[in-house]
């Protein structure tokens, strides 16, 4: 039996979700996490991975989706370069930087544009991020 997704009202409009910072390091990534939660990001994890590395990941502590896309972006950017030197350095040595942005797949949007300012773009090559970008399929309810 096929699904109707149209009959689902949560899975309309394709949308901007949020935006995860993730990083990876050779070495114990706790205290540097603990440093961007003082700048305003929210771990939602740090391990150490199969591989050996260390990874984080961070959110903003603040509400996301379509209308607070840009204030996301800027707002990871200006924990990330409100880091001290020393900090800096550490970040320049981290393994990876990857700046994933989430978007949910609708079942009523046949395409979805979003535009990222040059100014932002500017600013993740300035602090070494890789642009990544997660599209969530609908789920079935």
């Amino acid at each position: 039996m096929e699904t109707n997704y149209k009959d689902m009202p949560f899975l309309a409009e394709t949308s901007f979700l949020n935006a995860d910072l993730i990083i990876r390091s050779k070495q114990d990534l706790l205290g540097f996490a603990r440093e961007l939660e003082q700048r305003g990001l929210m771990t939602l994890h740090v391990d150490q991975m199969e591989d050996c590395l260390w990874q984080a990941t961070f959110e903003l502590e603040y509400e996301s989706g379509n209308d607070r896309f840009d204030a996301i972006l800027s707002g990871i950017l200006d924990c990330i370069e409100a880091l001290p030197a020393a900090l800096q350095e550490q970040w320049r040595a981290l393994e990876s930087r990857t700046l994933d942005l989430g978007f949910e797949a609708g079942t009523e949007t046949r395409h979805y544009t979003r535009y990222i300012r040059p100014d932002l773009l500017n600013r993740m090559i300035n602090t070494g991020l890789v642009l990544a970008i997660t599209i969530y399929s609908p789920v079935n309810g």
